[in-house]
C-alpha cells in the first residue's frame, strides 16, 4: 500500500493505493482535511489505508510512506509528538489485524503523491 499526503493553503490532502503481489489496484482513497501538519495528513493518509484494507479483510499488507517521520513514530523509533498521538495510537491499534510491515521511500515512486496532490487542488 503506498501512502502520501500533501499541503497547499493550509489544506491537506491524503491518498492511499492498495495493490497485490501482480500490481493490480484492489483500492484506491483520497481525502481531504483542513490540516496544515504534513506529519499528522501522512499518518491521516497510512490509517485510512489500514482501514480499507481492514475492511477488505486484506491479511497481509506493506504500509509504503515517505514519510520517515511517520513511519518511525509508528514503530516507535521516535517519540509521538502530542499533536499526532491519537492517530498513532489508532494506527498501532489498526495493524495488530493484519501482518503488516513498514517502508520508507522517496516520493518519485509514490503514485499516492499525485493522488493526494491532486485531490488537494480540487478542494
Amino acid at each position: 500500500m503506498n501512502c502520501d499526503a500533501s499541503i497547499r493553503d493550509n489544506l491537506g490532502g491524503y491518498g492511499a493505493i492498495g495493490h497485490n503481489m501482480a500490481d493490480h489496484v484492489v483500492f484506491a482513497l483520497a481525502g481531504a482535511l483542513e490540516d496544515s501538519n504534513i506529519v499528522r495528513v501522512e499518518l491521516r493518509a497510512i490509517m485510512s489505508g489500514l482501514k480499507m484494507a481492514s475492511a477488505l479483510h486484506i491479511s497481509q499488507v506493506q504500509v509504503q510512506s515517505d514519510s520517515l517521520m511517520a513511519v518511525q513514530m509508528v514503530l516507535g523509533r521516535v517519540q509521538t509528538s502530542w499533536y499526532v498521538a491519537n492517530l498513532v495510537e489508532d494506527i498501532r491499534a489498526l495493524r495488530n489485524g493484519f501482518r503488516v510491515a513498514f517502508s520508507c521511500f522517496t516520493s518519485e515512486i509514490n503514485f499516492a503523491d499525485f493522488l493526494a496532490a491532486s485531490y488537494t487542488l480540487e478542494i
